[in-house]
């Protein structure tokens, strides 16, 4: 007998986590979703100080939690942008045609999905540790 029902039920749980993104944004566009999350994800990793970042990926399902550390150099400087308009640059690689508004809909239904599944307790560190201008994104 092997353990092969937890990648089962990993991939379960993420498709789950896709929808809801889905259902927030009011779209059936798996990869407009996965790209939501997938960007999120990593600006957010990145904007966290390396053992903040370990704890929020280690509450994410298995393969989330792949998603969310694919690419990740603990080693590099936190990214430094002054505002709000500097940090939507990094969405603006992968939804150049959205609006602001669109971009900030997008983050704001993924981080709807996080505060829904993540223990609360992390959900305020995390907020705690962000930078003010993403942090207001997220009580947005």
């Amino acid at each position: 007998m092997t353990n092969a029902h937890i990648f089962d039920k990993t991939l379960q749980n993420s498709k789950a986590w896709i929808e809801e993104i889905k259902k927030e944004l009011k779209t059936t566009d798996d990869n407009r979703a996965y790209l939501a999350l997938r960007t999120v994800f990593h600006s957010l990793r990145n904007h966290l100080q390396i053992n903040e970042a370990i704890h929020l990926g280690a509450e994410l399902p298995m393969l989330l939690r792949g998603l969310y550390f694919e690419g990740w150099n603990p080693q590099e400087k936190l990214p430094q942008e002054k505002d709000k308009k500097e940090f939507l640059k990094y969405f603006r690689r992968y939804f150049s045609e959205e609006t602001d508004d669109e971009i900030e809909k997008m983050m704001a239904a993924v981080f709807k999905i996080l505060d829904s599944k993540i223990s609360l307790g992390e959900i305020q560190d995390v907020r705690e540790n962000l930078p003010t201008h993403i942090r207001k994104l997220w009580l947005h």
